[in-house]
């Protein structure tokens, strides 16, 4: 019997340890930059991915840096956490809409969307610029 009891304490003891080393994520919160040099996201893809997958525990902005974002659809669904205080904000980093463009080359087979509200609420795009660059339809 003191062998199994061993064997139990090992067990949990082992499951912990991979638990606290699969590094659960955790709901986003603050401030957050996207692109550029040494970002915590690399890309906008990355940013709502992480974003729908995580949820949010506070207010959330994404600073986006300079540049071109293209080549991709957002479909965002409801997103955990978001209230009337818990807002999510995409913004241009400069605070100039020239500096970010967010694009997609839409057509009658991918819908005609940059960002879709799929359920989300709490949701701002500002100082930004949006482009379809679809050069026909």
């Amino acid at each position: 019997m003191a062998h199994f009891h061993k064997l139990k304490v090992f067990i949990g003891t082992t499951v912990l340890l991979l638990l606290s080393m699969a590094g659960f994520a955790q709901p986003l919160n603050g401030v957050y930059t996207v692109g550029g040099t040494t970002p915590n996201y690399p890309t906008l893809t990355d940013a709502v991915n992480d974003l729908v997958a995580n949820g949010v525990s506070g207010p959330v902005t994404f600073n986006l840096r300079n540049g071109t974002y293209s080549g991709a659809q957002y479909s965002i669904p409801a997103i955990t956490g978001a209230s009337g205080t818990n807002r999510i904000i995409f913004q241009s980093e400069t605070g100039l809409p020239a500096n970010v463009t967010i694009s997609y080359q839409s057509g009658s087979s991918g819908g005609n969307y940059i960002f879709q509200l799929d359920g989300a609420s709490f949701i701002t795009l500002k100082i930004v610029t949006l482009a379809n660059t679809a050069t026909a339809d």
